[in-house]
């Protein structure tokens, strides 16, 4: 098995020493008994015939079937080399395995999509067969890899076939693999079992003195996306110290947006504006088109709540521009745009905008539920649209656990049956409401 040398400018800082290698930091282990075995094997050898003059069958056959920790180096140099099997050759390819699997998970953080596919390109082409820990990297890696893409059936898939062997896993990889799990299950929006499985890995991380900023930045996303605003707040100021600390300027400014999300749900609107205001220096500095469509959305957002709407519209324009029109990102500012126009009471820009979603090219079921919802509200067709928030809104985003959007149409129609004086009706919308737990919307 042979690796292409990296050629990327990372790859070059990785193998002159300027970058730590995590992977090949915690990697000890490699199974030359397995090799040795497949080897033997493979050229007819008995192990009478392979052990002569080097070690007892005994011995051998304890290095084969992994019965020994630590086997004498120089004992295996000699099997190895009376197999024609350089050891030295062998070391090497393990390295380089390690510093490609190093290289797809750095291109993972930072979002370099051309990278991502050509390194796991490259390691799905190699044969671990010999090597079962690195096997279990590149299948671990490969979770982390078909979440990035969305590809939920790929990554359960892996997850249930390394949650088979969760024994044979060392601490470092339990550690990536209930990581990895609580991503799995919050791309499939199950955010309890996700949070289960995150703090387990926070766990393990904490008693074995493992180091990833990338787990503390996915717990803020959780809890930010839970509404649970004191945690997301907490675990997003712990990344960005961390990302600080390594220079990750990109995801140090994630985790601000994180931050100042949350600072403009609990109504601290000028701690929210100095963070985004600090977001958008940098990501211009940067070029980063991706943040500042994010950050002059939330900006936008931000003045809404203010009432100051003529401020929010002119925001909601500039992130506009900075986004890709047919996308989800574009079409949430797109829905946001519509609610200020008709708070200002300006209903016939309002519906031009819903018209326009409606006709476009909307994929996600609960942005497609909201327009409809805004054209029913524009339309004043009030029984329609509190009929579509019983019979579609609200069993959609119960069974999608979107607690946020729960919480809101489930007050909406509290307070349409409680003013119509059913208040039945009413109390089961408010229990509704209290069953989704966490901070207040």
């Amino acid at each position: 098995m042979s690796v292409k040398q990296p050629e990327d400018e990372f790859a070059q800082q990785i193998i002159r020493g300027g970058t730590r290698v995590l992977l090949a930091d915690k990697y000890t282990k490699m199974d030359y008994g397995k090799l040795i075995y497949l080897e033997r094997v493979n050229q007819g050898l008995t192990q009478k015939q392979l052990s002569s003059g080097i070690c007892s069958i005994t011995y051998l056959s304890k290095l084969e079937n992994q019965r020994m920790n630590e086997p004498n180096h120089e004992t295996l140099s000699l099997l190895l080399e009376k197999l024609h099997i350089d050891y030295q050759e062998q070391a090497s390819t393990v390295t380089e395995s390690l510093i490609e699997m190093e290289l797809l998970y750095k291109n993972l953080i930072s979002k370099n999509e051309i990278n991502i596919k050509k390194h796991h390109k490259c390691l799905k082409s190699l044969s671990f067969d010999i090597y079962p820990d690195l096997a279990i990297w590149f299948d671990l890696l490969s979770i982390r890899y078909y979440v990035y893409w969305k590809n939920i059936q790929s990554a359960e898939e892996l997850q249930k076939k390394l949650s088979d062997m969760i024994n044979k896993l060392d601490a470092y990889q339990s550690f990536y693999f209930h990581y990895f799990s609580g991503l799995v299950h919050c791309l499939k929006k199950l955010f309890n079992e996700g949070t289960s499985y995150l703090h387990e890995a926070e766990e393990l991380a904490k008693k074995h003195n493992f180091h990833d900023p990338e787990l503390f930045y996915h717990l803020a996303l959780t809890y930010s996306h839970l509404n649970h605003t004191s945690l997301a707040i907490y675990y997003s100021q712990s990344a960005k110290n961390q990302f600080d600390q390594s220079m990750n300027i990109y995801r140090s400014l994630d985790c601000q947006v994180i931050l100042g999300i949350n600072f403009l749900r609990i109504k601290r609107y000028d701690n929210a504006e100095l963070v985004f205001k600090d977001i958008l220096s940098v990501a211009h500095s940067i070029s980063n088109t991706i943040t500042l469509g994010k950050t002059f959305h939330n900006l936008g957002y931000l003045h809404s709540e203010k009432k100051n709407f003529d401020e929010a519209i002119s925001y909601y324009h500039k992130s506009l521009k900075y986004k890709d029109s047919d996308t989800e990102s574009y079409y949430r500012t797109v829905l946001q745009l519509t609610q200020v126009y008709q708070q200002m009471k300006e209903f016939r820009k309002a519906e031009i905008w819903v018209e326009k979603a409606l006709k476009g090219n909307v994929k996600e079921n609960d942005l497609k539920i909201q327009f409809q919802l805004k054209k029913l509200e524009l339309q004043a067709d009030h029984h329609a649209y509190y009929n579509y928030i019983r019979d579609i809104a609200l069993p959609y985003f119960l069974k999608v656990n979107n607690r946020k959007s729960v919480k809101h149409y489930a007050e909406k129609a509290a307070l349409h049956h409680e003013a119509n004086f059913h208040y039945k009706k009413a109390n089961d919308y408010y229990k509704m409401i209290l069953d989704q737990g966490g901070d207040s919307i």
